[in-house]
């Protein structure tokens, strides 16, 4: 059988009234009502029971339900957002940051995520193309353009030239997820921060070694040698 909620005990309270005489219930009453509103007879007896004990002198009764005041208090969750708030972003990577962060348990970031008072995000580090950038860099592009015989310029295929990818050698990430604030029932709502860097990799101390090589076929014998020279290791920083 099903609880009944507070307005179906204020409508199970005046139908027994009604049906009623000079305070007292009827006998078959009891089954009757439970099967109308399909509850147990016990909830019955509990809300009849309890509506003549709580009127008295009175002319209205509290029969609502008291199963909110059992267990333990519920937390407030304003609280423990504006602790969540006081934090640092960058400390918000997983639940064992944020538990020594803003010292809570997981079981209640868990129920924060669930409710709708924290989501996840991400934060992102987008390069910073000035107009600057823009001309320097297509003017190295110019410079590995070569005029052809039909006026299109063709790009140089640099055969002879190793390419070395920078972001093999990335320190800082470019997108991290973290957990923010959703603002719901009037907590602090944050957004996602967008950063924008001259480049898109923070590198340290790393050694880059470029080396240069020139590529000769043999036609005839079908064999191939290479006349290879390596630069010095070059340190960027």
């Amino acid at each position: 059988m099903k609880q009944a909620n507070n307005s179906e005990r204020q409508a199970l309270w005046k139908t027994l009234l009604l049906r009623s005489s000079r305070g007292k219930r009827r006998h078959g009453d009891r089954k009757i009502i439970a099967e109308q509103f399909k509850i147990s007879r016990w909830v019955v007896s509990q809300v009849w029971k309890r509506g003549i004990r709580s009127m008295g002198e009175r002319v209205a009764a509290v029969v609502a339900s008291r199963a909110s005041l059992r267990g333990r208090k519920k937390k407030d969750r304003a609280e423990i957002c504006k602790r969540i708030h006081q934090t640092r972003v960058a400390d918000r990577n997983n639940y064992r940051t944020i538990e020594e962060a803003a010292g809570l348990t997981p079981y209640m970031i868990r129920q924060l995520q669930r409710e709708g008072y924290l989501r996840r995000a991400l934060t992102q580090t987008r390069p910073l193309l000035t107009e600057k950038h823009k001309t320097d860099r297509l003017k190295w592009c110019l410079l590995h353009a070569t005029q052809s015989t039909d006026r299109q310029p063709v790009f140089a295929p640099m055969y002879d030239t190793v390419h070395v990818d920078e972001k093999w050698f990335y320190v800082k990430k470019i997108g991290q997820k973290v957990y923010l604030l959703a603002g719901q029932d009037g907590t602090p709502c944050e957004d996602a921060t967008v950063c924008a860097e001259q480049k898109a990799y923070s590198h340290g101390d790393v050694s880059v070694c470029s080396s240069t090589s020139t590529w000769k076929l043999g036609w005839q014998g079908g064999d191939v040698a290479c006349c290879g020279e390596v630069c010095d290791p070059v340190k960027e920083r």
